[in-house]
């Protein structure tokens, strides 16, 4: 087997785990809690509950090079960044028993 294929089973194995992943995922998210059954998950309405301001704190690393293009040290910065971050509640009904809840969740932007 040519090394070009190699590369390509591997590439081609790579996007079926990914995908394999984010359908677990969502096949896990939406069973209802009543009932148990799958993909029965049906979200009715999304509501905006709060929305904030904070503040994010991390390092920057910059490099410093010479003239021949080679890292002569590095300098670590620290940064804040503001996020606005908000905060839903979900109403969900079960397609397959009606059983109705709702959740919350946030997201950070």
């Amino acid at each position: 087997m040519s090394n070009e294929a190699l590369i390509g089973l591997v590439v081609i194995g790579g996007i079926a785990l990914i995908a394999l992943i984010i359908w677990f995922v969502q096949w896990c998210s939406s069973f209802c809690p009543s009932c148990r059954k799958a993909w029965g998950k049906q979200v009715l309405q999304t509501l905006l509950l709060d929305s904030q301001l904070e503040t994010r704190e991390s390092t920057r690393i910059i490099s410093h090079y010479n003239s021949k293009g080679e890292v002569t040290g590095n300098t670590m910065v620290p940064t804040t960044k503001l996020v606005t971050v908000k905060t839903y509640q979900a109403d969900c009904q079960c397609k397959h028993c009606d059983h109705k809840w709702s959740y919350t969740y946030t997201n950070e932007s």
